[in-house]
């Protein structure tokens, strides 16, 4: 999808910390990099209300790619929230060079996903704005996430140039990528609703009594978490219907997809595909039971009718998350580690030989 020799105009010094091969014995470990941690990228103005993200640099001893990854973490756009199980991923590809941007959105039902999507504009912007500050070319910054946070991405990253997404005070401003990853993101939202059984499960929770109703996780886990159990937004699970649990749509979009296709397709990826959108890394799990794989294909071949330069690996035998759990460990979340740091060092690459344009004509299907 990148050219002729593309894997030699990877940065030797990148390489030196890539994994061998898409799966190891063990995650080999990474030298300490610099993070800080809750900083103020943005203020709404109507509440006050401070968005925060940390940011992980590369160690001292490790040169700098120039490359910034702003990540959205998964959160069903309901709960969880920044630096939740990624920390062994973010000291790998800052070992690599690169700097990350872990970001804490708004989540529903605080805002809707067109707020969510101005968050994320925002700490594009602020990462721009901020590009000689963490020695970033402003041209190499990729959006990505996972789950939610990859839905995110993909629509932040196709939108660019839509006003309709763009909050007012970034009307102007720059706010184009040089790639984007969804890991095991929805593509398509109605798909998404019947895939994971909404059109029974919903329409079932409006007649279930309040004695039915959840009282959300044991009381063990809650003690167990302690403060970390509101950060992570759980309490949003407890005394709600099923209809308010983290990840039904129809709350959070104002109805069901035959009440209101219209906004169903607005807030799906697979709308706004069109021929100028930035290189995209998709990749989840054959298996997965929220994200459908079939609608992730068709997805896939929007890109490819529209020529954009993309990249998508169906991992087989693995469900929703398999990057998260055991990752010094787990074959799979080697697999999604290989194909990641690959995709950011021809990112990276790209932007110091801007001679060598992206192939956009070219589209790979790895596993698919």
């Amino acid at each position: 999808a990148f050219g002729r020799s593309w894997e030699s105009r990877i940065s030797k010094i990148q390489r030196a910390h890539f994994l061998p091969r898409r799966t190891v014995l063990r995650l080999p470990s990474a030298p300490e990099p610099l993070l800080e941690q809750d900083i103020v990228f943005y203020t709404i103005p109507e509440t006050n209300r401070p968005l925060l993200c940390d940011i992980w640099q590369p160690p001292k001893n490790i040169p700098r790619s120039g490359l910034a990854f702003i990540y959205l973490h998964g959160s069903a756009w309901y709960v969880l929230d920044k630096d939740a199980g990624t920390r062994t991923f973010f000291r790998h590809l800052a070992a690599q060079g690169h700097v990350i941007m872990d970001v804490a959105y708004r989540l529903f039902p605080e805002t809707d996903i067109m707020g969510m999507v101005h968050d994320v504009n925002h700490a594009i912007a602020w990462m721009k704005a901020n590009s000689s500050r963490y020695k970033v070319n402003p041209s190499c910054i990729v959006l990505g996430g996972a789950s939610a946070g990859g839905h995110l991405s993909m629509l932040a990253a196709f939108t660019a140039n839509n006003e309709q997404f763009i909050p007012s005070d970034l009307q102007g401003i720059d706010l184009t990528l040089r790639g984007v990853i969804s890991i095991y993101g929805p593509t398509d939202l109605e798909a998404l609703y019947y895939h994971t059984g909404q059109h029974i499960t919903t329409h079932f929770s409006k007649s279930k009594s309040k004695a039915t109703r959840s009282s959300g996780p044991p009381a063990w886990i809650k003690k167990k978490m302690g403060k970390n159990y509101f950060r992570l937004g759980l309490d949003k699970m407890e005394n709600t219907d099923q209809e308010l649990q983290p990840g039904t749509l129809p709350p959070m979009l104002g109805g069901h997809p035959d009440e209101k296709p219209e906004v169903y397709a607005l807030f799906s990826p697979i709308t706004h595909v069109h021929p100028d959108c930035p290189p995209t890394f998709i990749t989840q799990g054959e298996h997965d039971l929220i994200t459908s794989a079939k609608a992730t294909r068709i997805f896939f071949g929007k890109l490819k009718e529209a020529k954009v330069c993309a990249v998508m690996h169906i991992v087989p035998q693995v469900d929703h998350g398999f990057d998260l759990f055991l990752p010094k460990l787990s074959p799979s979340a080697h697999v999604a580690y290989y194909d990641i740091e690959t995709f950011l060092g021809v990112m990276a690459c790209q932007v110091k030989a801007e001679h060598e344009p992206i192939a956009r004509t070219a589209i790979t299907a790895v596993g698919g």
